[in-house]
């Protein structure tokens, strides 16, 4: 017991080192297996669960994350350091947390138009979380227009016609992609002008379908799929040496 609480006592002494996760991620990057770095990864939650506040070392967590296709620990990862506004990777970490959210939504869904906005499930509704939060922080940069576009489409896709044209007002009132925009306000207006649809009755034998799958398709596609330019995360280079900030 004594000897047990005398280790906890030292581990809680000594100052934290970054340079075990740093040595083994670049070790993981020379190997060519970032998608496979339990050691990496082991020695990161080692490192913050004894330094939280090091947003840049969580950064380069998130990353590994991110390299392992661990798509929602990394999104959460990226939220803390973007809420980090002092650190020099917030603005890369707002976006990645919209890239990372994006990946887990799945295929759009075929929703009846029942006459009132269907609610996003929990997928989409983090999505539309991280887009707003990188909205609200850098409403003007070169990729707020796509991240606004992206929350417009899920709204499409459940029928919230008001949510769509607040983004696609948004979209305007910055100047930019006046073109996209107008085409949301176009769709969003012709889905509100749209009859009200019901169940079709049950039959037996024979898949029940509801009218057309209301999927944003063809006619709904604003020029290329809004995946914010298809881009992988803003990957930053990790420095080889890492300095000890003072505590």
């Amino acid at each position: 017991m004594y000897v047990m609480g005398a280790l906890l006592l030292l581990l809680l002494t000594v100052e934290p080192d970054p340079r075990p996760a740093v040595e083994w991620h670049h070790a993981c990057q020379r190997e060519r297996r970032l998608s496979a770095c339990p050691e990496g990864l082991a020695a990161y939650r080692v490192y913050l669960l004894r330094a939280p506040g090091d947003s840049t070392m969580r950064f380069y967590f998130a990353e590994l994350l991110w390299s392992a296709d661990r798509f929602a620990d990394a999104a959460v990862e990226y939220r803390r350091v973007a809420l980090d506004s002092e650190c020099r990777y917030a603005k890369n970490a707002a976006f990645n947390a919209v890239l990372a959210r994006e990946k887990l939504i799945g295929k759009p869904r075929s929703l009846l138009r029942d006459g009132k906005p269907w609610p996003l499930d929990v997928a989409r509704q983090d999505l539309v979380d991280a887009a707003d939060f990188y909205l609200s922080r850098y409403p003007d940069t070169d990729d707020a227009p796509a991240i606004a576009h992206v929350a417009a489409n899920l709204y499409l896709e459940v029928h919230d016609e008001v949510e769509v044209e607040r983004r696609a007002l948004w979209m305007l009132s910055r100047g930019k992609k006046a073109e996209s925009a107008r085409a949301l306000l176009s769709i969003a207006a012709e889905e509100r002008s749209r009859p009200v649809e019901r169940p079709a009755a049950p039959s037996v034998g024979r898949p029940q379908t509801i009218g057309k799958p209301q999927t944003i398709g063809e006619s709904q596609t604003i020029g290329e799929p809004q995946t914010i330019g298809g881009l992988e995360p803003e990957d930053v280079e990790m420095e080889e040496e890492v300095t000890e900030e003072a505590p």
